[in-house]
């Protein structure tokens, strides 16, 4: 267990059993995953000891962890999803009033990782699916589940002024949802060598072409920091590629998906490192706070009556 504190401008970690012993970090790099870390709180814990750290701050990552938010940005700004709705707890819904088709994809709003997320063949499913993922979070996305699809992920990471693309890789995969067992206990599905994994993707350059300039637009629209990776499905059927999700913290942070372009895991890592204290001292330069009496005036009000 340990504790953090900043003394004069340098954040260091102390350990509870050894208290007077204290060791300087110059530059976090979170690598976590999930609610209650990856969704903004490691940033504000962070933030409050004035660290730098190499992912993306507060609200930007609140944002791209809770699926709902995420997909009300991107249609405002007019980048394409798969049908949706969603469902929030509080308010009544009637499945035949969605104007949504079958099969739908029912997902937690703001967990990863796969848990909770199941597809409903039959309107019987979907209501235990439904009542599922609200044991999670009190919103629930529902998607329409394309059934002839390709899956894409792009990796993005900028590097001073200029933002860095991965290469592309493909996705296979026979079951309709990886479970978090199938990403994370059977397989080594983030390493470049995995069995299910194409890269780099096979595909036309107009493909890879709408994937690159998609991944740009969303860090940069989303104010991202560090590594982050966009999931693509493309439907063979209508020949439409759609923004699946968008990973604040990918898994080995997409380093496998730099390794063909001659990135090292060491460079890509020494790179985080320097924007970040990039980041940081710009961030050190905005104003958030300014000069004001309000609370003396206030004071002595209360004190004279």
């Amino acid at each position: 267990e340990i504790y953090l504190k900043n003394i004069n401008h340098q954040v260091y970690y102390q350990t509870f059993k050894k208290p007077h012993k204290k060791y300087p970090i110059d530059v976090f790099i979170p690598i976590v995953h999930g609610y209650g870390v990856e969704d903004g709180t490691i940033s504000a814990y962070l933030d409050m000891y004035q660290a730098i750290y190499t992912c993306s701050d507060v609200i930007a990552s609140a944002i791209i962890q809770d699926k709902c938010a995420t997909k009300a940005l991107l249609d405002k700004y007019h980048l394409p999803t798969i049908k949706y709705h969603i469902l929030n707890e509080k308010a009544s819904f009637n499945i035949d009033e969605l104007n949504l088709k079958l099969p739908l994809i029912v997902k937690p709003a703001y967990l990863g990782s796969s848990i909770g997320i199941n597809i409903a063949k039959d309107v019987t499913a979907l209501y235990e699916y439904i009542t599922d993922a609200f044991m999670y979070t009190s919103e629930v996305l529902l998607e329409e589940a394309l059934t002839d699809f390709r899956e894409f992920n792009c990796a993005v990471f900028l590097d001073h002024d200029k933002l860095v693309l991965s290469c592309i890789e493909e996705v296979t995969h026979t079951k309709d949802i990886l479970s978090f067992v199938d990403k994370y206990e059977n397989d080594l599905n983030k390493l470049s060598n995995a069995s299910n994994r194409i890269i780099p993707a096979l595909i036309d350059s107009s493909i890879e072409e709408q994937i690159k300039a998609l991944t740009k637009k969303i860090y940069i629209l989303f104010n991202l920091s560090g590594v982050i990776r966009v999931d693509y499905l493309y439907d063979n059927k209508t020949q439409k590629l759609y923004i699946n999700e968008i990973n604040n913290i990918p898994g080995s942070l997409a380093f496998y998906l730099y390794e063909p372009l001659e990135i090292s895991f060491t460079n890509l890592l020494d790179r985080l490192i320097c924007n970040a204290l990039i980041a940081h001292s710009n961030k050190a330069k905005k104003i958030t706070s300014f000069k004001s009496n309000i609370l003396t005036k206030k004071s002595s009000k209360l004190m004279n009556k």
